[in-house]
């Protein structure tokens, strides 16, 4: 009963967000640990965790910064590789 109830508010009433789904269902209804249920239900729901938009600070943009710094790099390679005869 309590499932189809959060359902019902928060699936079927546009997946809004924890306060405004318990204010619809406290206008009807009660049950113990409302809270705690309707939070852990808005967090499984797979459509709001999809459309959901991140939170906090928006990561910055990728820059290689390194231009400029390294100067031209090279390998000496030995001009003699010594010839390999055989076991001795």
């Amino acid at each position: 009963m309590r499932k189809g109830i959060v359902i019902e508010a928060h699936d079927h009433g546009g997946h809004f967000g924890l306060e405004r789904t318990i204010a619809r269902i406290t206008a009807d209804y009660w049950f113990s640990r409302l809270r705690r249920y309707v939070r852990q239900h808005i967090n499984m729901c797979l459509d709001c965790l999809v459309h959901k938009r991140p939170s906090g600070k928006r990561p910055g943009l990728l820059r290689a910064g390194l231009e400029g710094f390294w100067p031209t790099i090279f390998c000496k390679q030995p001009a003699h590789f010594p010839t390999f005869i055989g076991p001795t």
